[in-house]
């Protein structure tokens, strides 16, 4: 078996850190046994390390004096703030998409969107985010503005931890389906203002939703 380069073996110790992470498998405030990651993954503690040190520059670890490493607790007024800024960008980012996505890109959006119906129907909620995500994703790549794109990814990442509670509950999964379904009849219609304003209510319902999880 080909050996795994040291980059490849740092940048595999910070995906799946930063997986354990966004789903909960490391909470919030939980300190993080470093010998531990190295074993699991087996992989050694420098790429660990490096990995470790990433994801404290992206604001999910804490590096504390007596405690080690330890996973950054939720910030409540930070998660409120960020689906603020979704309300403030993607539904223009959902009308370019309208105007400017090739067939192929709505092709790829419609790939998308079916693929997350699956994970509805088994319960994967980690599956299910992924999917969600990579329905944004492409979506956003297809109104070709880079900057709006950068600004919606870094966006996502600071409430993974969030999204994940969210689609945990099963009667959010339903409406997220609704809702991405009448984005995606906007968007194939080339209707920028309904696009904007599907992804607008969607954003909206996020919002209500995750709410009553950051103050309980």
């Amino acid at each position: 078996m080909e050996q795994l380069k040291p980059n490849s073996l740092q940048l595999n110790a910070y995906r799946e850190i930063k997986r354990r992470i966004a789903t909960l498998v490391y909470r919030p405030g939980e300190q993080i046994n470093t010998a531990r990651i190295c074993a699991q993954l087996k992989i050694g503690r420098t790429p660990v390390h490096l990995a470790i040190h990433r994801l404290e520059l992206e604001g999910l670890i804490e590096i504390l004096p007596r405690r080690g490493v330890v996973v950054r607790p939720i910030d409540h007024a930070e998660i409120m703030e960020a689906v603020e800024a979704r309300l403030l960008v993607e539904p223009q980012v959902a009308a370019l998409a309208a105007a400017r996505a090739s067939e192929r890109e709505f092709a790829a959006i419609r790939a998308a969107l079916d693929g997350i119906a699956p994970h509805l129907a088994t319960g994967d909620s980690e599956k299910f985010m992924e999917a969600d995500c990579d329905f944004h994703r492409i979506l956003a790549r297809s109104a070709r503005n880079r900057p709006l794109g950068d600004l919606l990814a870094a966006l996502h990442e600071r409430c993974m931890r969030v999204y994940f509670l969210s689609v945990s509950r099963n009667e959010h999964d339903v409406r997220i389906m609704k809702e991405h379904e009448a984005i995606f009849e906007a968007l194939t219609s080339r209707d920028s203002t309904a696009a904007s304003d599907a992804m607008r209510r969607h954003i909206e319902s996020l919002r209500k939703n995750i709410r009553p999880l950051l103050t309980s």
